[in-house]
């Protein structure tokens, strides 16, 4: 998501004539910020200004920013689940009424309601545009599939038996069944849980609004990652966006949770071993 840094000096308006704006994005979207800074300078005359930072160090940036009084930044990106934090505290600018008079250009009823409302409206007011659809697909290499004669998983039991079939046959190959990112990043973790959690039933929240970690499916679902892990590339703990890119695009890693754009990546044949060897698929 994005947000206007709640900055007196900045512009805050269209007419910039030739001003400029900084960007505070995370290092897996320099290419499509850089994007969307470039169309903004053709269409408004502004230089943008975008400086990058690994997405686990995102908030702690943009909280230095106002704290220490630099307000540097016109513009960030902040991890969705900070949001109430970020107003609480009087990071974020509200921008309900420009959100609401820019409508029929925004055309934002062709936005995913939870991408546009859950995680960008803190108590009926706005303060972030979508920018980011964090969306997990499973991701799987055709050539390791094929090898094995294997089929995409549609269970979390069938991708259980896939990742062992790979692994226990590359056996000393460097490759592996699966790729699990379970890094000690909060995103990371709560992003891999989360897939197999929704996957078994579960919730983090019960019909009477309590903490539902410690039900049936909630254990299922950990259970599960934990039986995961010795089909994994290793080490989960240590893996995350950038540790997880490198294997899958030189072919060593048989599926893999991840966002949408890793296809457009994998097709990239400056960085990819794999380009037209992959298939897509939703989450068992």
């Amino acid at each position: 998501m994005m947000g206007i840094e709640k900055n007196p000096g900045g512009s805050g308006t269209k007419k910039f004539n030739g001003q400029t704006l900084h960007w505070l994005t995370i290092e897996p979207h320099t290419v499509a910020s850089g994007t969307l800074a470039k169309w903004f300078e053709e269409e408004n005359g502004v230089n943008v200004e975008i400086t990058a930072v690994p997405y686990s160090e995102i908030t702690n940036h943009a909280l230095r920013d106002i704290s220490e009084g630099k307000r540097e930044f016109d513009i960030f990106q902040y991890w969705y689940s900070m949001l109430g934090t970020l107003v609480e505290i009087s990071v974020l600018r509200e921008i309900t009424t420009w959100w609401d008079q820019n409508s029929a250009e925004l055309n934002h009823q062709d936005i995913i309601p939870v991408f546009r409302d859950t995680w960008c409206v803190n108590q009926n007011r706005r303060f972030g545009v979508p920018f980011d659809g964090d969306m997990h697909l499973l991701f799987y290499n055709k050539v390791i599939f094929s090898k094995y004669n294997l089929l995409p998983p549609k269970s979390w039991d069938e991708y259980l038996a896939t990742a062992r079939t790979i692994t226990e046959a590359e056996r000393g190959n460097d490759r592996y069944g699966c790729g699990i990112m379970a890094a000690n990043i909060p995103l990371i973790l709560i992003g891999t849980f989360l897939n197999r959690l929704a996957g078994f039933g579960g919730d983090f929240i019960n019909s009477r609004g309590k903490p539902a970690l410690d039900s049936p499916e909630a254990l299922a679902a950990l259970e599960h990652l934990i039986a995961e892990l010795p089909y994994a590339l290793p080490d989960p703990t240590l893996v995350a966006f950038d540790e997880m890119l490198g294997p899958w695009l030189a072919g060593r890693v048989g599926m893999v949770e991840f966002w949408a754009d890793l296809g457009k990546i994998s097709d990239n044949p400056e960085q990819s071993e794999i380009a037209n060897k992959w298939g897509v698929v939703p989450l068992p």
